[in-house]
């Protein structure tokens, strides 16, 4: 088995998005404790500093007077086929996934973060507003909450993107 640049490049980047995760999973946003963080998460040595102490700074608002805050919430819903590839599917499929940050309002509406590491350039693509509206359907048809948006948040620009054409709550014909 020999390995080349690029698959080891692909690995570190999954070790290094592990690590920023886990992180974010354990951050207080209210107060974060870099030394609690580098205690219980595994490869936290490959994590900016900076870029995690700002993330939080980032999310602090947004999850402040929310009524419920979800961390690497899991999620598995079946859908249609046609809905997750296209018209020519046909049956259902299983659709897995991990919500990085979950933002539920008082009004029962819910904000979903996705966190990426990579190069904030290359966020704006079809394979992430996917994900975007496949995590938005899960919700919508796991809980009673309406989704009012669903976005990207890079580490590397501090900033929250929306990538989505338009906001969305739900495109989904009702399971018979």
């Amino acid at each position: 088995y020999a390995t080349d640049g690029a698959h080891e490049d692909d690995v570190d980047a999954r070790i290094r998005g592990t690590a920023y995760h886990r992180a974010m999973e354990l951050m207080d946003f209210a107060n974060p404790d870099l030394d609690y963080l580098e205690r219980e998460s595994d490869n936290f040595n490959l994590v900016d500093k900076a870029e995690i102490l700002r993330a939080a700074e980032v999310m602090r608002p947004l999850t402040d007077g929310a009524a419920f805050v979800a961390k690497e919430r899991y999620f598995i819903v079946n859908m249609p086929a046609n809905e997750v590839y296209g018209a020519e599917a046909v049956g259902d499929v299983l659709v897995q996934g991990v919500i990085d940050l979950l933002i539920v309002d008082t009004n029962g509406t819910a904000t979903i973060i996705d966190y990426k590491t990579g190069n904030p350039s290359h966020l704006n693509n079809t394979a992430y507003k996917t994900q975007l509206r496949l995590y938005t359907e899960a919700v919508e048809r796991t809980t009673p909450l309406k989704v009012k948006r669903a976005v990207l948040y890079s580490f590397e620009s501090g900033e929250i993107m929306d990538i989505q054409d338009r906001v969305k709550t739900s495109i989904a014909k009702p399971i018979k």
